[in-house]
């Protein structure tokens, strides 16, 4: 009789060794499921970061580009009016070379 609870006691404690053991296993491989899962979103935030920087060097770049063509078209714009000053100083000169010689 004994005999019979010990034995009865070792097959409850396999038995509770062995589904502890279970969910150990089972908790192990939730672990290495999450760390995979971890691991993915991680490399995607870093390709995100990546995607962010090339996009802030753009932007830089085309200010830059910005910045020369605003500049490039105030000189036209100086250009363009001196050449109407011009313009109009070459029309002033033959308007009075006109009248000079009419007179």
């Amino acid at each position: 009789m004994l005999f019979q609870q010990g034995d009865e006691a070792q097959d409850a404690t396999m038995n509770s060794v062995r589904t502890m053991i279970g969910i150990t296993e089972r908790g192990q491989q939730l672990a290495n499921e999450i760390n995979l899962e971890l691991t993915a979103q991680i490399e995607q935030l870093d390709r995100m970061n990546q995607k962010t920087e090339d996009t802030r060097s753009t932007l830089k770049k085309a200010q830059k580009n910005i910045t020369y063509f605003v500049k490039a078209l105030e000189c036209d714009k100086c250009m363009v009016g001196l050449l109407a000053l011009i313009l109009l100083a070459l029309v002033a000169v033959i308007v009075l070379a006109v009248k000079k010689n009419q007179n």
